[in-house]
C-alpha cells in the first residue's frame, strides 16, 4: 500500500521552545523524522514549531518535516499567540505534541484564538518536588491532555497521582538516541567495554554516580572506557571534571562535550 495522500494523513505538530542541543530536543527530532518518513510509507504529516528561534538541531529534521519558527522574543511576547493559533488552524493540525512545559502552556494559551486539536505532553523535566510552581501549573492545566509521555517513572507517577490522568493516558517513554540502521551489523572485538553516557551535566542527571561506578570498575580490573557526551560547561560539569581528576580516572573516562551527531559516538 502506498503512502496516504497529504490530505488524508493525520497532522501532528511538535512544539518546543527551540531546537538547541539537548535531550528533549533530540528526542523530538527523532520522533518527528520517524513519523514523517514512516519506513518509506509515511502515515503522518509532520510539522515542528519552535516558539523562539529554530536552533542548530533543526538541520537534522530532514526534508519530510516542515519547520516553523515563531521567533517569540520573550515569555511576555503574547503577540506570538495568535501567530501560533493561525498556523495550527491553517495546517489543520490534529495533535499538538509539546516537548517542554512552556511550549505546552503556550499552546494552550493560544486556544482562545482558535484551534481544535488534542494536546499530548512529553515531559522531560526531572524535578518534581523541586519545581513547585511548575508542577502546580501542570496540575491545573494538563488534566485535559489526551496523552502524557514521561521520560521517567517518577514523572509518570506524578501524572497519574498528582495531575489525575487515567493510567491508560500515561506512558513511560525513556529518552534514547537513534543510531544508523547499519550500525548494529558491526561489532568491535570485546577486548574492552565501551560505555557512552549521553546527557547534559546537571545534578538531576547524576553523572557523579557514574564516575563512582567507573572508579569501582577500574579498581576491579575491568577493561573499559567511559565517554561522557553532553554540555559540561556548567558548574556541575566542572565539579564532575574535578572529581574525575581527583580520582585519577583520566585513563578510563573521557569528557567529549556537546556533539551534533551523538549517534556517531555510539
Amino acid at each position: 500500500m502506498g503512502a496516504l495522500s497529504d490530505a488524508r494523513r493525520p497532522r501532528i505538530a511538535f512544539v518546543i521552545d527551540t531546537l538547541e542541543r539537548g535531550g528533549a530536543e533530540r528526542v523530538l527530532v527523532a520522533l518527528a523524522r520517524a513519523l514523517a518518513e514512516g519506513d518509506g510509507c509515511p502515515r503522518f504529516a509532520v510539522h515542528v514549531v519552535t516558539t523562539r528561534g529554530a536552533g542548530p538541531l533543526a538541520a537534522a529534521l530532514g526534508p519530510d518535516v516542515r519547520l516553523h519558527a515563531l521567533a517569540r522574543r520573550s515569555r511576555a511576547d503574547v503577540a506570538a499567540l495568535p501567530r501560533l493559533a493561525r498556523l495550527l488552524a491553517r495546517e489543520a493540525i490534529d495533535v499538538v505534541c509539546a516537548h517542554s512545559h512552556t511550549a505546552a502552556f503556550f499552546a494552550l494559551a493560544s486556544r482562545p484564538f482558535g484551534g481544535r486539536w488534542s494536546l499530548v505532553m512529553h515531559d522531560h523535566h526531572p524535578p518534581i518536588e523541586g519545581a513547585p510552581l511548575l508542577r502546580a501549573l501542570d496540575r491545573r492545566l494538563l488534566r485535559g491532555a489526551a496523552h502524557y509521555f514521561a521520560a521517567s517513572e517518577p514523572l509518570a507517577e506524578f501524572a497519574r497521582r498528582r495531575i489525575g490522568l487515567p493510567a491508560e493516558r500515561v506512558e513511560w517513554l525513556p529518552n534514547a538516541v537513534p543510531i544508523a540502521a547499519d550500525a548494529s551489523a558491526w561489532r568491535p572485538p570485546r577486548e574492552r567495554l565501551s560505555i557512552a553516557h549521553v546527557a547534559r551535566f546537571f545534578p538531576e542527571k547524576n553523572q557523579r554516580l557514574a564516575l563512582d561506578v567507573a572508579a569501582r570498575l577500574r579498581d576491579a580490573g575491568l577493561a573499559f572506557h567511559w565517554t561522557f557526551v553532553g554540555r559540561d560547561e556548567t558548574p556541575y560539569g566542572r565539579q564532575c571534571r574535578a572529581e574525575a581528576e581527583r580520582r585519577a580516572l583520566g585513563d578510563v573516562v573521557t569528557f567529549d562535550g556537546e556533539r551534533d551527531a551523538v549517534g556517531d559516538v555510539l
